[in-house]
């Protein structure tokens, strides 16, 4: 289990995460605002000289120290997701961090050592017909490791061996394409990483995939919730500014005692998130 604390002058709010933590609000603005905050840290954007001119400085903290990034792999999902960009392998590609993953040990394979030595024979041959008589010579070189290789790549996507374009991709789709590639480099990896996942709602396709990463720490906002997929504990409620997590029983007890209707902190917990399906 790990706690993720987030911090700033708006909120400070911790998450209980074991596998997947669903947060369920009526408070989108706060929600947002988490969502930037935990994305602001991840990809190392620096505090505005305004937060720190208003002490609002952005903070995420696990076992009440800061949070190493480094320590982990940090994935976001979300619906507006541009697939087709993606393909082209940039720098953040997150196609690009898959392909690396699935060919890690692409290197020890004959096939590709000997593609290295044709290479190496092709330099030498451009480096003979490159000279001239001059005492200044050229000299060009062919590296071909396999992070060079994989970026000459050309990708696209196909769906029943036919070229697709955005328009034929679904809502789950998309959002589960993503799912399957961080699956994968999440389990080629020794690190523990986290994912947040930014989606209008949860289907049963969508979910069942959640289920399947391993390694990882989920948590998802979804704007509606129609079902409930998982055991109550996976749950947070976050209200106004007050988050409840249905893992903390110290917090549910509280609001046990402080409740005109007895019940147990079973009961309160079901209580909390059946107020919050839909």
């Amino acid at each position: 289990m790990m706690d993720l604390q987030i911090k700033n002058k708006n909120f400070n709010i911790t998450f209980y995460l074991t596998n997947i933590k669903i947060i369920l609000t009526n408070n989108f603005e706060i929600r947002d605002s988490i969502i930037t905050s935990i994305n602001s840290y991840f990809n190392k954007i620096s505090d505005s000289e305004y937060a720190v001119e208003n002490d609002s400085s952005n903070q995420l903290q696990t076992d009440n120290k800061r949070l190493n990034i480094s320590d982990y792999n940090y994935f976001y999902i979300n619906d507006q997701f541009d697939i087709f960009n993606d393909l082209k392998l940039g720098s953040k590609s997150l196609m690009l961090r898959y392909i690396l993953a699935k060919t890690e040990k692409i290197e020890y394979l004959d096939e590709y050592q000997s593609f290295k030595t044709m290479c190496q024979i092709i330099n030498d041959e451009i480096n003979e017909l490159i000279q001239d008589d001059s005492n200044i010579t050229f000299n060009c070189n062919l590296e071909m490791e396999k992070n060079k290789l994989v970026k000459l790549l050309s990708m696209n996507l196909l769906k029943d061996d036919l070229e697709i374009n955005e328009i034929d991709m679904s809502y789950n789709d998309k959002i589960i394409h993503q799912i399957r590639m961080i699956k994968s480099i999440v389990e080629s990896n020794l690190k523990k990483s986290i994912l947040i996942i930014n989606i209008p709602i949860i289907t049963t396709a969508i979910m069942n995939e959640f289920k399947l990463i391993r390694n990882a720490y989920v948590l998802v906002f979804p704007c509606v919730n129609k079902k409930r997929y998982l055991e109550s504990i996976n749950y947070g409620i976050l209200n106004d500014n007050n988050y409840i997590d249905l893992y903390d029983d110290n917090a549910l007890y509280d609001i046990c005692m402080n409740s005109n209707v007895n019940m147990t902190i079973d009961e309160c917990r079901e209580k909390l998130l059946n107020d919050y399906i839909d």
